[in-house]
């Protein structure tokens, strides 16, 4: 089936890594899902975002748009375990009680009655399914999704909004009839095979790959060096040699090209410490963007980094091209990781202060009956979002916390592996977090603990 699309929106290995499932763990209900967010964003891109919908407040990049197809997958499989008062009107076994019990066997006893509802034709449950499918999965998910990711509030009754959550709602039951037959009859069977052809597809691509990013003048040029022997070079006279032959370029903005390379610059001599340019490693790359990017922009928006990527790779560049210093294919894959989920946790974070009480948490910081932690926590798995629960790993003590409350409407926005540094605090023998002080992407792992 996957030879069809003619683009791949979601690829197998950043599914599965947000999916929260190892490969072994994987099974037909997820390898259709996974089609199926890849389906949707094919047939928008083709059908829906047309000529006369350029121009439109709903128009869509392209990883926006598989961000979107995502959501919709993810709130596709909550509808198959939540959605009650639908299904157990239109169970096969009606008068079966639907027990809420969080362990898989029962979630997934839960999705194989309800997907054997989904392939049924009748006329009755397809007008249900597809009322339910467009108020509980479809137009919330949409809805939530620009104002969120896109910084849009529409309202629910807005033409454009009802006309593109009717095409997704068609697009979805058209294909669970059409795809669905082969894979939906036994969801709960292992899809590993699937995902491993998948991810060795994803592997063959790379290693044929060019290693350079869209705008083929950063990593285009390769030098043919010879032997050399590394000497000092001040930073800062290297950072504004390098400002002073962009700004010969008169198609680009030095004093935007200026500003992103001082925070480099800022970062190297104050944060870490060095002064020589030949010190400069690959982990300082990792580390600046994914950890102190963070740091330096909490509270503001997005248009103030927008533009440093695109700096950055053009510095590690002249950099091979004119100190033989080499860290271009490592930094392409960090670009690849931290262009989206930069923006995406720092968009959280700053949504996480906006809603912030410090006159709350002041009074409950000074509670010396709770118990508190604070430190570094790996998410380890995100629960339901109207639970707004989650699992952590101390990155620091090393132990786990379950069931830990978020109280706050970034839950939806958070990944498995984010970093978040909080404080904790035990109340009513419940863990809460108290307070967010950062939230980190995975790739900060190796530097925050």
């Amino acid at each position: 089936m996957s030879e069809r699309y003619q683009k791949t929106f979601i690829s197998a290995r950043h599914f599965l890594e947000s999916w929260d499932k190892e490969i072994y763990e994987v099974t037909h209900l997820d390898y259709f899902i996974f089609l199926l967010v890849n389906h949707i964003g094919n047939q928008l891109e083709k059908r829906f975002f047309i000529r006369d919908r350029k121009h439109s407040p709903l128009y869509l990049s392209f990883e926006s748009l598989g961000s979107l197809c995502f959501h919709i997958g993810d709130s596709f499989e909550f509808f198959l375990e939540d959605d009650d008062d639908f299904f157990q009107r239109a169970d096969v076994a009606p008068n079966q009680q639907i027990h809420r019990q969080e362990n898989e066997e029962e979630l997934m006893r839960r999705r194989v009655n309800r997907l054997r509802v989904l392939l049924q034709r009748e006329n009755l449950i397809d007008q249900r399914m597809r009322y339910s499918l467009s108020q509980n999965v479809v137009l919330d998910t949409i809805i939530q999704f620009y104002y969120e990711e896109i910084g849009i509030e529409f309202d629910e009754n807005d033409m454009e909004i009802l006309e593109l959550t009717e095409f997704v709602v068609e697009d979805i039951l058209g294909f669970i009839h059409s795809e669905g037959q082969s894979l939906l009859q036994h969801p709960e069977e292992s899809a590993i095979d699937y995902f491993e052809q998948l991810l060795k597809s994803d592997d063959d691509y790379e290693e044929q790959a060019d290693w350079n990013l869209p705008d083929a003048e950063f990593f285009g040029h390769e030098v043919d060096w010879t032997p050399f022997n590394p000497y000092f070079e001040d930073i800062s006279q290297i950072t504004q040699k390098f400002v002073e032959d962009r700004s010969c370029n008169p198609a680009e903005s030095a004093g935007c090209i200026a500003c992103d390379i001082e925070l480099f610059e800022k970062y190297l001599t104050e944060y870490v410490g060095i002064s020589n340019i030949y010190d400069i490693s690959k982990e300082h790359l990792l580390e600046f963007l994914s950890v102190w990017l963070v740091q330096a922009f909490a509270q503001e928006k997005e248009p103030h980094y927008s533009s440093i990527y695109q700096s950055m790779a053009r510095f590690v560049t002249w950099l091979a091209n004119n100190y033989q210093i080499d860290h271009k294919r490592s930094f392409l894959r960090y670009y690849d990781n931290v262009k989206t989920e930069i923006p995406r946790v720092l968009r959280s974070l700053n949504r996480y202060l906006d809603e912030y009480d410090l006159f709350q948490v002041l009074l409950l910081r000074e509670d010396c009956d709770s118990n508190q932690v604070s430190g570094f926590f790996e998410i380890d798995k995100l629960h339901s979002r109207f639970s707004k629960r989650l699992d952590l790993i101390n990155l620091q003590l090393f132990g786990k916390v379950d069931n830990v409350i978020l109280n706050s409407s970034i839950f939806p926005q958070l990944k498995k592996g984010d970093i978040l540094q909080a404080t904790l605090i035990e109340r009513n023998d419940i863990w809460e977090i108290l307070e967010i002080h950062y939230i980190y992407p995975k790739a900060a792992k190796p530097f925050v603990h």
